[in-house]
């Protein structure tokens, strides 16, 4: 498995409306884009002006001067992106971001946890339920009330990601869970302060095979379904059928983006009347996934057809 690509983080300060926050390099088809968020009192989302849809995984608030949430999506317009926290409305606020891409953890949501506690150093935070398989990606997001000049650190097993600054100090951290069970993220302070905290788990790939362990007996990336048309192809022409993109892959990997596409003419070589060219058996050749797709492709795309 993979894990930890890249990480940024930003704050605001106070009287802001909307903060935007890019990668320091391209980000990659089909990875996951995690992004935790603090606000005060308010209310916000997460876009990124590229296509990747922005999904609310926990969302909590125990009190009026720390609202944290954690989005993520599955990245179907990669390379440079520049994330957008903006607040609804007319509201300012300071917004705090931490933005992360992850690798080789497209795979559903599982367990998410939430904690407060009063005026501690020893931050803890646990999902409600065990993980369904092992090799799950854990992230957590904390946030104290005590302000700039807090040093937090990681807890056992975790990763430091992000610490910012500002009217609460915020840190992120993850790690990868080599087995199942009740996750935990502890996180320590060097000064006593109420604290915020959020808990969420990612299953590795898909889980299309129906087995609930988190992986898939099929390609992690979806190609949607194939559909053979019966009409006959004209001689000498590579026949593709036809190709239905549909709005969800299995697992949860609902990124519709194909990739660019090749087709070789390996073997038997194509004509009407051909074993792998007739009627009766369109030859399609080979298909090869590349990592990028053409310039300017932001929607649901075939990518190039390559007929070699």
């Amino acid at each position: 498995m993979s894990g930890v690509v890249q990480h940024k983080s930003i704050s605001s300060g106070f009287g802001a409306s909307s903060v935007d926050l890019a990668f320091d390099s391209p980000v990659t088809v089909g990875n996951r884009i995690i992004a935790a968020l603090r606000l005060g009192n308010s209310a916000g989302g997460i876009s990124d002006g590229s296509g990747n849809v922005y999904n609310l995984a926990q969302d909590y608030a125990p009190t009026i001067s720390n609202h944290l949430s954690i989005y993520s999506a599955i990245v179907v317009t990669g390379g440079d992106l520049l994330l957008t926290a903006a607040l609804s409305g007319d509201a300012t606020d300071e917004i705090t971001l931490h933005i992360f891409e992850i690798a080789g953890y497209s795979g559903a949501e599982d367990q998410l946890g939430t904690n407060f506690q009063s005026n501690t150093k020893n931050a803890t935070v646990s999902t409600a339920d065990v993980t369904s398989s092992a090799d799950q990606f854990v992230f957590a997001f904390f946030a104290d009330t005590f302000g700039s000049g807090v040093t937090w650190t990681a807890g056992d097993g975790f990763a430091a990601g992000e610490t910012s600054n500002g009217g609460a100090v915020c840190f992120s951290e993850s790690m990868v869970a080599s087995s199942t069970g009740i996750q935990t993220a502890t996180a320590n302070a060097d000064f006593a302060s109420d604290t915020t905290s959020i808990i969420v788990t990612f299953k590795a790939g898909g889980d299309s095979d129906g087995s609930g362990n988190g992986e898939s007996d099929t390609p992690s990336l979806f190609l949607g379904s194939v559909v053979q048309d019966d009409s006959a192809p004209l001689a000498g022409e590579v026949f593709l059928g036809t190709v239905q993109v549909v709005e969800s892959g299995p697992g949860g990997n609902n990124g519709q983006f194909l990739g660019s596409v090749k087709l070789r003419n390996t073997g038997t070589g194509y004509s009407a009347t051909s074993a792998h060219g007739g009627p009766h058996y369109p030859w399609r050749g080979q298909v090869v996934i590349v990592e990028s797709g053409p310039d300017g492709e932001d929607g649901p795309s075939l990518g190039l057809v390559d007929t070699q």
